[in-house]
């Protein structure tokens, strides 16, 4: 314990950003590593009373909020235990809740208490997730580079997904690279500081249109949208090359688009293929039917898949999978967790970070995930969480005349950037 709390830049802070990188990576695989990362980070939150003090800090001052992202799936959960589950799923189904209480609720709070003890920025905590952002997209882009010539020079069908078993997931995420690396370029002064987030952005850019989820484009355009309000509101310092990156960045996108139809061809599956209004419609009579307190299980609720067999056993729309779940106390906890986030990040002089971010993963909800059984939507929400509750912390725990942003800085805690 005295080894990791011997300094600001001790054995602890590294260790944390070795085990959130590994984190980052490696979700998608679901692996030792992954599963290592997810119980390690709680240990070195026990090992230290820097954050062992913070995260009961976290707990008394949350607790409504906690209490409105537990209390729905817990009733539902044991509704479903008592009425409804048979010998052979309740393994399954308990698991299913388990993982929600650990990996997004319990998991943010120890990464989050982590944050505040050992004085990580939050652009350090930004260039972590961002840097790991890249790394999936140049594993992604050079695994599948024969297939992405063929795509451009033959039209032919590819969607790139890199690690991730869905390529809607792998467009999210790449989204998510695009609008961190806008938010993160704007903080520099010098064109040299400038170059390396411009090239993670044209990176991240060129893998979510391969992956052709459509999710992904529309979220990136509302993150886009959002990053621009935003950074016009805060009046930043607007430089020369900046205006011209931007437009080069519009106008890359253009040629991609001209140069292949393969927006004109996912656009059409709207109308070609209504799969997912299908399975909208389905899953919608289904909440109807147990309005109140949802059905918790999705096994018995499948819709067939018109090719290949099997069933879409997912409603294809995080808050519509709330509400099929727990009914409608879980679309009122999900619609509480939004509201709080959001507002929380607005009031924040760092939402041309935290707000981008925050709405690419809200559209890219809207049609897809499930917050209780998909480790994507898990860790993705966990992220959120974590900005959230440090942030809180930090604004707590400093009297008001020092809580001025640095949110451009390099340097300085956490509780110092301030809100």
């Amino acid at each position: 314990m005295v080894f990791f709390e011997s300094g600001e830049r001790g054995a602890g802070f590294y260790l944390f950003f070795f085990l959130m990188t590994v984190w980052f990576l490696f979700f998608p695989l679901q692996g030792v590593l992954y599963q290592v990362t997810i119980y390690a980070l709680p240990l070195l939150c026990l090992s230290m009373k820097k954050s062992r003090t913070a995260f009961k800090e976290i707990l008394a001052s949350n607790r409504l909020f906690l209490v409105i992202l537990l209390v729905p799936v817990s009733c539902s959960f044991l509704v479903y235990l008592f009425y409804g589950a048979g010998t052979e799923s309740l393994g399954e189904q308990s698991e299913t809740f388990v993982r929600y209480v650990w990996r997004v609720v319990m998991f943010s709070m120890v990464c989050a208490s982590l944050v505040y003890a050992l004085a990580i920025t939050r652009m350090q905590l930004a260039r972590l997730i961002l840097g790991t952002t890249v790394l999936h997209c140049v594993w992604a882009l050079l695994a599948s580079h024969e297939k992405i010539i063929r795509l451009f020079e033959q039209g032919r069908s590819f969607r790139l997904r890199g690690l991730l078993d869905s390529p809607n997931e792998f467009g999210l995420l790449m989204a998510l690279g695009v609008v961190a690396s806008l938010s993160l370029f704007t903080q520099k002064r010098r064109i040299r500081e400038c170059v390396p987030y411009a090239v993670m952005a044209l990176m991240c850019l060129l893998a979510v249109f391969l992956s052709q989820s459509r999710g992904a484009w529309l979220a990136l355009v509302v993150g886009s949208a959002i990053f621009a309000f935003t950074w016009y509101r805060q009046n930043l310092v607007v430089r020369r090359w900046q205006p011209v990156f931007a437009l080069s960045l519009l106008l890359l996108s253009g040629v991609i688009i001209v140069q292949n139809d393969v927006l004109h061809r996912r656009l059409e599956r709207f109308y070609l293929d209504p799969a997912r209004l299908l399975i909208w419609k389905h899953f919608l009579a289904v909440w109807w039917e147990h309005f109140w307190l949802g059905v918790y299980s999705l096994k018995d609720f499948g819709v067939p898949r018109a090719a290949g067999g099997g069933l879409f056993k997912n409603p294809h729309s995080i808050f519509l999978d709330a509400a099929v779940r727990m009914g409608v106390p879980g679309i009122l906890s999900l619609l509480v967790f939004w509201g709080r986030c959001l507002s929380h990040f607005w009031s924040s002089r760092a939402r041309v970070l935290l707000l981008p971010v925050a709405m690419v993963i809200f559209a890219g909800g809207l049609f897809s995930w499930s917050l209780y059984a998909k480790t994507f939507a898990q860790s993705l929400y966990a992220l959120l969480l974590i900005f959230f509750f440090s942030d809180r912390l930090a604004c707590r725990s400093l009297p008001k005349r020092r809580r001025a942003d640095s949110f451009a800085g390099q340097t300085g805690r956490v509780g110092e950037l301030g809100q």
